[in-house]
């Protein structure tokens, strides 16, 4: 079986892809798809082959649909045409996927019949310890980028709407952008704590729950601000993607401007690859924690992009104040475990370890809440005292810290 190897960030992979659609509607009229938004994600019911029930996320920065958990398509006997090397997040790690073709795919009223999809040989993604619920995959723009999508974050809907059947909003400013790959790219201007304005080039990724990502490394002058902390940025395959968390001063997309925005912060200088990692020449991303204060728009056809703010447009932008990264697990993932601990915040100096387990928090039973729901409790107000019962080689510990800013 030949092998290639191919350059993986992000959710992202290049292969050819031909399909055909069976839509529920002609032009002039649109289908409408109900969606989970949980931790920064939206999750949308895709029914694979007719028969398994799934949760994909919604990825406008992924170009094709990837399957997460190859025993799904083990269970339906498919032949698989091709096997992939991939690199991993770290772009040094070894993994492998297939190639599956002739995959039925129904998301809300949409059937999708004899498209081909990734396979992944692993569960490298782990979304499910990440968000907190089951996640099998993502839907890629192979299945959307030929209507214009709108993602409604308030009412939690995505409308496809035949290009045909479009018509221009009232309500919503436009922006052009560029389309690679099925991919949107925007510019933006961006105001740095040192006082410096640039305008940059960003991907609008519905598949990162993040406000802002910066790679200080795809250009000149574009530098980290004094204040941050390590941080894990996202998960991606083989694991998170480590850089930075800081604030820039301003992001603008005139007429919108967003002050304070935390912000990731990635240097990619030294890795291998680079070269191919920069294929889509962008400086950045914007992510859903700043698309979901509009109402979007996307027209993949015409190149246009359509925003209308919503009541969250105004929020303040939170981070996390104790130092915790959390993941869940277990068959109904409400286990939580600590991942990591940045040095020097409140958890880090009461005593904290990746690896432990959290067993009570403010008096409440773990098991009894969500990932999301302790991630709340995390970002209140500085000065809030958090009690924390951790497991850790057997042994119940007890641990109080105050929330602070970080960044």
């Amino acid at each position: 079986m030949r092998h290639m190897r191919l350059v993986f960030l992000l959710c992202s992979f290049f292969i050819a892809s031909t399909a055909s659609a069976q839509m529920p509607f002609s032009d002039g009229q649109r289908v409408d798809i109900r969606f989970e938004y949980v931790n920064g994600f939206i999750v949308v019911p895709v029914v694979l082959n007719g028969i398994f029930q799934l949760n994909f996320i919604f990825d406008t920065g992924a170009e094709h649909t990837i399957l997460a958990q190859r025993a799904i398509t083990d269970l339906l006997q498919v032949n698989y045409q091709r096997r992939f090397t991939l690199l991993g997040a770290d772009m040094t790690t070894e993994i492998y996927a297939y190639l599956a073709p002739s995959i039925s795919m129904k998301v809300g009223p949409m059937l999708v019949r004899n498209r081909p999809i990734l396979v992944l040989e692993e569960d490298y993604l782990r979304f499910s310890d990440y968000i907190g619920m089951e996640v099998q995959g993502i839907l890629g723009a192979d299945f959307f980028r030929r209507y214009v999508v709108r993602i409604n974050y308030q009412r939690q809907v995505i409308t496809l709407i035949p290009p045909g059947g479009f018509e221009p909003p009232k309500g919503f400013t436009s922006f052009s952008v560029d389309i690679e790959r099925s991919k949107p790219y925007i510019e933006a201007k961006t105001v740095f704590k040192t006082g410096g304005e640039k305008t940059l080039r960003f991907l609008l990724d519905t598949g990162a729950a993040l406000p802002l990502l910066i790679d200080v490394s795809s250009g000149p002058a574009l530098e980290m601000p004094e204040q941050v902390v390590p941080s894990n940025l996202g998960h991606g395959l083989g694991g998170f993607l480590v850089g930075y968390k800081g604030r820039v001063k301003e992001l603008r997309l005139p007429p919108f401007a967003f002050r304070e925005v935390v912000t990731s912060f990635q240097d990619r200088s030294g890795l291998p690859n680079r070269d191919s990692l920069l294929v889509d020449q962008r400086n950045g991303i914007i992510g859903n924690l700043v698309l979901s204060r509009f109402t979007l728009i996307i027209d993949y056809i015409r190149e246009e992009v359509y925003l209308s703010p919503n009541r969250h447009y105004n929020d303040e932008f939170e981070y996390d104040r104790s130092g915790l990264l959390l993941v869940a697990s277990g068959p109904t993932l409400n286990e939580f475990y600590i991942y990591s601990v940045v040095d020097d915040s409140p958890a880090g100096e009461a005593g904290f370890k990746p690896g432990d387990r959290i067993i009570r928090i403010n008096w409440m039973p773990a098991a009894f809440l969500t990932l999301e729901g302790i991630n709340r409790r995390l970002r209140k107000r500085e000065g809030k005292r958090i009690r924390i019962v951790v497991k850790r080689d057997g042994k119940r510990l007890r641990k109080v810290f105050e929330l602070r800013k970080l960044i």
